[in-house]
């Protein structure tokens, strides 16, 4: 690349998914999660570039501490419904582009939202197509947003960047992108999650929990039919009717699309007694109830990625999840299998999993070989490479 001006890069972050704790708004889902922790590691890089992060008033707080090379720009819509996102990512973003002399945009949750026409190469982060997966998921207005009006814009996109293989298989599959345009870059985890934790922490957890018995965990949030929590339920329920455990279930997320028809689920099946719903837990305790769970279920219908198997197997919890593309990528040899729309499998699983300690510590050693191929460094180092790619493509003649 030869000596040009610095390149100002315009990124645009998104946090979807805002719980309350103590100290404040927390991030709740795997796409804030992700914007978090790129903007963290991308912060410690050298690069040749300067950075404009274009956010909302609510959620600056939401982002790391970043140093002089980054200049963040707080739009002054207060964007809170899918229409005013979409008025402000359509018209108001391609303005901004222009006055900050942006030249290279790059938006963070692709899969969301997108501008219509912006004078300057872009890159799009895609976390899943679950929408093509999962019938009636988000409604059937939301699927023809993004068949045809969002896959159009993402087809814009210079580099496409996928969270996982199984992301980029189902763009090529379902949108019709060309691969050469699509380069995957895996999610990491938060280096919190750890098997180190005091008795005395444990014990407290323990406490203001009531996990007081051994237990399966379940980290999402209560979404139905996408998080499966019904069939695991169903499969739960046999286990108890059985005797086969005394294990609870804890199932740790807010209320999401269906939440009802999950609680409805475990009161048709006469186990709410067994049945721990802890809604949202702030980070640093959800650390700590990874490592106080005896087995990590994960049985979802469709993910992009899954970054709670990380978090799972950096806590050395044995895991049980679906037998889907995504999760035998990112998991490999350190997970038990299941098909997820069949409860009787996944109860007879949990059963041999439960009872089964060498079965247990072979999936745990697998977890502790496995996690060491995901970073946030490496994340964060290979986006620029793109980001270099692009400007070496525009500024070489």
């Amino acid at each position: 690349m030869k000596e040009i001006n610095r390149i100002n890069i315009g990124i645009v972050p998104d946090f979807p998914d805002i719980s309350s704790g103590k100290s404040g708004k927390e991030i709740s889902s795997g796409i804030g999660e992700y914007c978090y922790n790129f903007l963290l590691h991308l912060n410690k890089l050298k690069t040749p570039y300067y950075f404009t992060i274009f956010t909302t008033q609510k959620d600056v707080k939401l982002l790391p501490k970043l140093n002089n090379n980054f200049r963040i720009i707080k739009t002054k819509y207060f964007i809170d419904t899918p229409l005013i996102h979409l008025f402000w990512h359509f018209i108001v973003l391609p303005r901004y582009v222009k006055r900050y002399k942006i030249g290279l945009l790059h938006l963070l949750s692709g899969n969301r939202y997108l501008p219509l026409k912006v004078k300057c190469p872009m890159i799009a982060t895609v976390y899943d197509l679950r929408k093509f997966k999962i019938k009636n998921l988000y409604g059937y207005k939301n699927y023809i947003y993004f068949k045809h009006i969002l896959s159009r814009l993402i087809s814009k996109a210079d580099y496409i960047l996928s969270i996982s293989q199984s992301t980029a298989d189902d763009l090529m599959h379902f949108l019709g992108m060309n691969a050469s345009q699509i380069k995957v870059i895996h999610m990491a985890y938060n280096k919190i999650m750890t098997k180190n934790i005091s008795k005395n922490i444990l014990n407290k957890i323990k406490s203001k929990y009531g996990l007081n018995k051994p237990f399966l965990l379940y980290v999402s949030r209560l979404e139905h039919p996408g998080k499966n929590h019904v069939n695991l339920i169903k499969a739960y329920a046999e286990l108890i009717k059985s005797k086969k455990t005394n294990y609870d279930l804890v199932l740790v997320g807010k209320n999401w699309n269906g939440a009802k028809k999950i609680f409805e689920a475990a009161k048709k099946n006469k186990i709410t007694s067994h049945i721990k719903f802890l809604g949202f837990v702030p980070r640093k305790d959800l650390s700590t109830i990874y490592t106080l769970a005896n087995i990590f279920v994960f049985p979802s219908l469709a993910e992009g990625f899954g970054i709670p198997l990380l978090e799972a197997m950096a806590s050395e919890t044995p895991i049980l999840c679906s037998d889907i593309r995504v999760f035998n990528e990112v998991a490999g040899k350190a997970a038990l299998y299941v098909d997820p729309t069949n409860p009787a499998e996944i109860s007879h699983a949990l059963s041999t999993l439960i009872h089964d300690r060498k079965l247990q510590k072979s999936l745990i050693a697998c977890g502790k070989k496995q996690i060491k191929k995901y970073s946030w460094t490496e994340n964060a180092k290979a986006t620029v490479r793109y980001y270099n790619k692009i400007v070496s493509k525009y500024t070489d003649c």
